[in-house]
């Protein structure tokens, strides 16, 4: 736990320009001090920015990242594991796949919805493991109304047919293929 005048307990954080951000930083203040946290990003814009949040509320992460050479891979992953002061760890989502064991965990934050499940299940599964000693609470960040939000219904309603033939790519399925099409441009204000 951190003592009682720890810069992090002062830190009183407003918002970003990034309504996901904003609550996956909220989040990450409200459970870092007692859970580790895996944080999975799909491309490095995101890791980016969620890394770049981080460093500014002073909480202790690593990036686990393919671009890694594997003995510094090798190293985050044993102080996300070991180190009490790492209570965060990204993770390019490629790399959930790779039977790591990473048990110490017990949130996961997902920062955009995955078109497929056996790729979430992979992600899940980092921290959902023998071993585990507590409840595995996983989060996807959807925003409502957009999008992201209705590939993610579609992707609930497919049957398993459905989600194989579309399984490379979201466009393959021709449901999902006419939402991206009619979905109309914000308006620049």
């Amino acid at each position: 736990t951190l003592p009682a005048t720890s810069p992090l307990q002062q830190t009183q954080f407003v918002a970003t320009c990034s309504a996901k951000l904003t609550y996956l930083l909220n989040k990450v203040l409200e459970f870092q001090s007692t859970e580790k946290i895996i944080i999975f990003y799909d491309n490095n814009n995101s890791a980016f920015w969620i890394a770049e949040g981080l460093e500014l509320l002073g909480v202790e992460f690593r990036i686990y990242a393919s671009t890694l050479k594997p003995e510094l891979r090798t190293e985050y992953l044993k102080l996300f594991r070991e180190a009490d002061e790492v209570r965060v760890l990204l993770m390019d989502l490629r790399q959930a796949s790779h039977g790591l064991h990473i048990a110490q965990a017990s949130r996961i934050f997902i920062v955009n919805p995955i078109w497929q499940p056996n790729v979430e299940s992979q992600a899940i599964k980092r921290a959902h493991r023998i071993g585990q000693t507590r409840p595995v609470y996983v989060e996807t960040l959807v925003l409502s109304n957009t999008l992201e939000d209705r590939m993610l219904k579609r992707r609930k309603e497919m049957s398993a047919a459905e989600i194989q033939h579309a399984e490379k790519s979201l466009l393959d399925d021709g449901m999902m293929s006419g939402i991206v099409q009619r979905e109309p441009f914000l308006p620049m204000g």
